[in-house]
Parts: C-alpha cells; structure tokens; sequence
C-alpha cells in the first residue's frame, strides 16, 4: 500500500476506498446476521479480506473504469500483483463469468 501512495491519485484512492469500506461494511452486515456465533470475527476489518478475489476483482474493476490507460499499473499497486498478473486474473474471471 505503501508503494501506491503517491502513484496513484488521492481522488481516486479516496473513492477506491469509500467503495470498498461500503461493500465490506454491508458485507459485515450480512455475515453478521447469518453466522451470530462468529459475531466477533465481523466486528472488525481484517486486511485479509481485502485480498479476497471479489474485492481484488473490485479494485480491478473501478480503476478500468476510471483509467483505462493506467488502470493495470494501479491495480498491481495495490494488489501486490505484476501488470501480467492483472491481466492474467482478467482472463480467469472472463472464463469462470463465460461458464456460468
């Protein structure tokens, strides 16, 4: 995360992160509510979960929308990932949506 500050817009790590906080939230909010004896364990954000592929697909997701020309390069930022590894997840989400 470190390595991003300063490499990727504050405007759009700031709408990046008020998005991410939201789903998490509302994710919390679910799990909360289905699994009462893990109560504790959704009470918090853990950073682990922030490496699960649907918010690492998120994250993709926005910054192709918002800069399609950077929008891999921020991506690995973030995600700890190379730009090939960006585009290889690219490629196994198409083909896991495709089979369903």
């Amino acid at each position: 995360m470190d390595k991003a500050l300063g490499k990727i817009p504050k405007e759009l790590l700031d709408d990046l992160f008020s998005i991410i906080t939201r789903d998490q939230y509302n994710s919390y909010g679910i799990k909360w509510q289905d699994y009462p004896k893990s109560r504790k364990r959704y009470s918090e954000l853990k950073l682990n979960d922030l490496e699960h592929p649907y918010t690492q697909n998120d994250i993709i997701v926005f910054f192709k929308k918002r800069d399609k020309v950077n929008y891999k390069f921020y991506s690995s930022l973030l995600l700890n990932l190379s730009e090939q590894e960006i585009i290889e997840f690219e490629i196994r989400r198409k083909e896991f949506e495709s089979y369903f």
